[in-house]
């Protein structure tokens, strides 16, 4: 008789193996600390996903996550405003295009959040944005609804982290930290390819503008800043040093701690598989 033993959570059987969050990116706004990239043209123009954990200095005031524009007047993002929502903005001319918000969420200073916003511009009007605080969707005061294409964020315009930028003029600093942020192109996903109570690491297609920071590369400036999806969108820090890195991050994701192995037996004289059981 031949034993053949597997362990089930090594090789996927019933989890995946244990995903460690080394750092995150510190963001002072007295020092108007900030990151800025120039995407290009999207995969999509009416689907993206933001996610990303954040930890802010202090609630009641404005802390820009993402954001985008292409003048002074016409600009989208997402940012925890001075009433502690979740804000959602899109606006051209000096007008709203599209205005979302959450009640008031973020209650605590020096707490980690996990955040996914999803625009679907082929949704219902009222459903184009959707908000995930720590895997719990939000409930959303529609002042207006979101178009159905995205005209700053995920397009070819300037982008902002930790800022609010509208095409080089800067205000709404973060003062807080990032840790893990995507931004995925042509896709309108959930807070569960990124978040299960603990980070977890996305393994989908992020299409063209999609990126990926993990702000571990703390070689220089430059290396903290890189895109590891493989797209290659890295962001230039702004008013950073290498000392913007951080080891104070979110709680890791490790499998249960049991890892059992089913064990098979294999009888020769039989021909056939005897399953004896589970082993911790």
């Amino acid at each position: 008789m031949i034993g053949l033993g597997i362990d089930l959570f090594r090789y996927g059987g019933g989890g995946g193996p244990a995903f460690t969050v080394s750092n995150s990116l510190i963001f002072t706004a007295a020092s108007s600390q900030r990151g800025v990239q120039t995407l290009s043209s999207p995969t999509a123009t009416n689907k993206w996903t933001f996610s990303t954990w954040f930890k802010i200095v202090a609630t009641g005031t404005n802390n820009m996550l993402l954001s985008a524009g292409s003048t002074t007047s016409n600009f989208a993002y997402i940012k925890v405003n001075a009433s502690n929502q979740i804000e959602v903005f899109t606006g051209t001319g000096g007008g709203i295009d599209g205005y979302v918000y959450t009640g008031a969420v973020v209650t605590s200073a020096d707490t980690w959040y996990h955040l996914t916003v999803k625009y679907d511009g082929t949704a219902a009007a009222s459903s184009r944005i959707t908000v995930y605080l720590d895997g719990s969707p939000k409930s959303l005061t529609v002042n207006t609804a979101w178009p159905t294409t995205s005209a700053y964020i995920n397009a070819a315009v300037a982008h902002g982290l930790g800022v609010r930028n509208r095409a080089g003029t800067f205000d709404q600093y973060l003062n807080g930290k990032l840790s893990e942020t995507y931004l995925i192109d042509g896709q309108a996903l959930d807070y569960s390819g990124f978040y299960d109570g603990s980070p977890v690491l996305y393994t989908g297609t992020f299409g063209n503008n999609g990126f990926y920071l993990d702000y571990k590369d703390g070689t220089s400036t430059t290396t903290l800043g890189y895109d590891v999806s493989g797209n290659d969108n890295h962001w230039t820090l702004v008013n950073m040093t290498t000392a913007n890195q951080s080891t104070d991050v979110p709680g890791s994701s490790a499998p249960p701690s049991l890892s059992p192995s089913l064990f098979l037996a294999f009888d020769s004289s039989e021909a056939s598989f005897v399953d004896t059981g589970l082993t911790s």
